[in-house]
């Protein structure tokens, strides 16, 4: 079932990268509000298959960052150091939310 689901996340994320217009593909919601957002390209900061990603904190301040998949999580490692790994499956995509 693990496996599906990448295959399916992973579909999901290539036919939206490749559309005309990148955004946000992919977002999780904190108990706090605060949220990860998983984008189609690569920003300004990320290098090699890393895709852009931001954390939104509860008060609007965010930090950016690059993601990702690997073993049935998404990867996260932001600029001001931290990193993030959160399982697939939490992950919803924008109109979800």
């Amino acid at each position: 079932m693990e496996r599906i689901g990448k295959v399916i996340f992973g579909v999901i994320l290539c036919a939206l990268a490749g559309s005309a217009q990148a955004g946000v593909v992919a977002a999780v919601i904190g108990e706090d509000k605060s949220r990860i957002l998983l984008y189609s390209e690569p920003g300004k900061i990320c290098t090699g298959v890393a895709l852009r990603a931001q954390y939104v904190g509860p008060t609007g301040r965010y930090t950016e960052g690059c993601w990702k998949a690997g073993n049935g999580m998404i990867h996260i490692a932001f600029t001001d150091g931290d990193t993030a790994q959160v399982p697939m499956d939490q992950f919803k995509k924008p109109e979800e939310i």
